[in-house]
This record gives structure tokens, C-alpha cells and sequence, in this order.
């Protein structure tokens, strides 16, 4: 994610948060990753807007399917919606996010 804000020229002015705030892992092992589960992502939907509101004229760019879908639940202005770089999706990130910022 970081390398292409980098290219993309993007890095020193973006602020990223997640829809879920805290770090989603199986069950007993700490160092791995998986999908919040939609209870996990309504519990930090307070939490979300809440950081969107610090940054008024930002404009939001959801990094997968469950940002997009938490955005839009609480009603924040959605500037578009990139493929998360997670499980093979980094090319497809970056593409998104470089036609977003072309546009």
C-alpha cells in the first residue's frame, strides 16, 4: 500500500484508518490476518466517523469491499472504491488508486 501512495505521490498527505479498528487475527494466533466480521465493523462504525469528521475536506477513497460497505452504512461521502492490496490484490490496488487520482 505505502509503495504506491509513494509513487502516486500520495503518502505525505494521506491519512488511512481502517473500517474495523483494531487488528482482526484467528482465533490464538496474534500474527495473522483475517476479514472483520460485520458486528466487529458496526462496533467501530462510531469510531470511523468520528476520525472522518478530523479531516472535513478529505476526500475518502475505501480500500475493499468492507470500507466501502462501512462508509456507505454511515453516510460518509465516498470519493470511490479501490480492490484491497491483501490476498493477490496489489496490482489491482494500485491501478485503482492511480485511475482515482487521474480522475
Amino acid at each position: 500500500m505505502w509503495k504506491t501512495l509513494y509513487k502516486l505521490n500520495l503518502a505525505e498527505s494521506t491519512v488511512l484508518w481502517n473500517a474495523f479498528p483494531w487488528h482482526p487475527h484467528k482465533p490464538n494466533i496474534e500474527a495473522s490476518n483475517r476479514k472483520p466480521t460485520s458486528a466487529e465493523v458496526a462496533a467501530g462504525a462510531d469510531i470511523l466517523s468520528r476520525f472522518a469528521s478530523l479531516y472535513p475536506n478529505a476526500r475518502i477513497v475505501a480500500v475493499g469491499q468492507v470500507a466501502a460497505e462501512a462508509i456507505q452504512r454511515i453516510g460518509l461521502p465516498l470519493a470511490g472504491a479501490v480492490r484491497h492490496p491483501s490476498y493477490g490484490g496489489a496490482t489491482e490496488f494500485a491501478d485503482g488508486l492511480a485511475a482515482l487520482v487521474a480522475s
